[in-house]
């Protein structure tokens, strides 16, 4: 009995902490948000005088 209440303890413990690290720093993963780039149709209106 007193280790289950140790354990459950514990999980409250990291629950908490878990939920703090988040208020802290937000969930914004910039890496999952990034542009390739300019794309093809990009290219073609931009060429700047360059011919191929």
């Amino acid at each position: 009995m007193r280790t289950s209440m140790q354990a459950s303890l514990v999980c409250a413990l990291m629950e908490s902490f878990r939920t703090f690290k988040r208020s802290l720093c937000g969930t914004y993963r910039p890496e999952l948000h990034y542009m390739r780039g300019p794309g093809p149709k990009w290219r073609e209106r931009h060429r700047f005088g360059i011919e191929e």
